[in-house]
C-alpha cells in the first residue's frame, strides 16, 4: 500500500570492494521475492564496482527472486569517440571503452527481469546497441522534485548574484562532459553589461575527481578564463543542500544543459520544471 511506510537501512558503503558482501549478508536476513537495483557506472565507487553486480545478480537468480534494475546513464557506441573520450578524462582506445560497456550492461540487461530507464533516447540505446529486447524495457520518466525552501539560506545566494540583473544557470555536477567549456566559450561572444545579464555556475567537482590532477587543472583553467571575459560570471563551487536548490531556481530567468552528449536524464531539468523556471537544452536529447 502507498501508506505504507518506507524503511532505509544503509547496509553497505561506497569504494568498498567487498560492498556486494555486505548487501548479501543484510538480505540473506531478510524475506523478499523482488529487489530494485540503482545502476550506474560510478554509483557504488570506481568504474570496476559496477561489475560486481553482475554477480549479485547471477546470486539472486539461483535464490529465484525477481530483478528490476534501473539504469540511470547509457553510453551509446555512436557517441564513443576521441572527444568523448578525452571530455571523460578517460585513458582508453574507443574499442576497448565499447567491449567494457558491452561487458557490464549485456549480462546485467539479461539477468534482469525488467529495465527501467528515464527517457525513450535511453531505451533506443539499450536495443539499437546492447541488443536487448524492447519489451524488457520500460520507460518511466524522472520524476519532479519536491524541493523544500528555507528562507534562512536565501542569505547565501545574495551574497553570490548581483540586484536586478537576469539571471542564467549552469547547475549540477561540474563534469567535463555537461558542456561547460562550451558555455564558456559562447560567453565569450555575450556582451553582460549592455545585456544586464548575469551567469551563475553553481556545483561541486564529482567525488572521483576530488584529486585528480588533469581534472583540477581542467577547472581551474575555466575559472581563469570566466575572469578574464566577465566580472558578471559568477561562481558557487560547492555541493547545494536541498533546501537551498529551490531558492537558486527562483531566482534564475533561464537553465541551461549545454552537454553534447546525452547518456542520463537530466537531473537539473526536472529541477527546473518542479520550481517552473524556463530551461534551454541541446539536442544531444532528442
Amino acid at each position: 500500500s502507498h501508506k505504507e511506510k518506507v524503511t532505509v537501512k544503509r547496509v553497505w558503503q561506497k569504494n568498498n570492494p567487498l560492498y556486494i558482501l555486505q548487501v548479501l549478508a543484510f538480505l540473506a536476513k531478510q524475506k523478499f521475492s523482488l529487489i530494485h537495483i540503482q545502476q550506474e557506472v560510478f554509483c557504488y565507487g570506481n568504474k570496476f564496482s559496477s561489475y560486481w553486480l553482475i554477480l549479485l545478480c547471477l546470486l539472486f537468480k539461483i535464490w529465484k527472486k525477481k530483478i528490476i534494475i534501473t539504469m540511470h546513464s547509457l553510453i551509446s557506441f555512436k557517441t564513443v569517440n576521441k572527444a568523448f573520450l578525452q571530455a571523460n578524462l578517460i585513458n582508453l582506445p574507443p574499442f576497448l571503452l565499447k567491449t567494457g560497456l558491452k561487458i557490464l550492461y549485456v549480462p546485467l540487461a539479461r539477468l534482469a527481469d525488467k529495465i527501467i530507464v528515464h527517457n525513450q533516447k535511453l531505451k533506443r540505446v539499450l536495443i539499437q546497441d546492447y541488443r536487448i529486447p524492447g519489451n524488457k524495457i520500460k520507460v518511466i520518466l524522472h520524476p519532479l522534485y519536491n524541493l523544500p525552501l528555507k528562507k534562512k539560506n536565501a542569505k547565501k545566494l545574495r551574497q553570490i548574484i548581483s540586484k536586478n540583473k537576469k539571471r542564467i544557470l549552469f547547475f549540477g555536477y561540474l563534469n567535463c562532459y555537461k558542456g561547460l567549456d562550451l558555455l564558456i566559450k559562447t560567453a565569450e561572444k555575450i556582451n553582460f553589461i549592455d545585456l544586464n545579464l548575469e551567469l551563475l555556475i553553481a556545483g561541486s567537482a564529482p567525488q572521483r575527481f576530488k584529486n585528480h590532477k588533469k581534472y583540477q587543472k581542467w577547472l581551474k583553467n575555466l575559472k581563469q578564463k570566466t575572469k578574464k571575459i566577465s566580472s558578471s560570471i559568477k561562481w558557487d563551487q560547492r555541493y547545494l543542500p536541498q533546501e537551498e536548490i529551490k531558492d537558486y531556481f527562483q531566482h534564475t530567468d533561464l537553465m541551461v544543459v549545454p552537454r553534447p552528449w546525452g547518456i542520463s536524464a537530466s537531473g537539473p531539468v526536472m529541477l527546473a520544471l518542479a520550481s517552473n523556471t524556463p530551461f534551454l537544452i541541446s539536442s544531444a536529447y532528442k
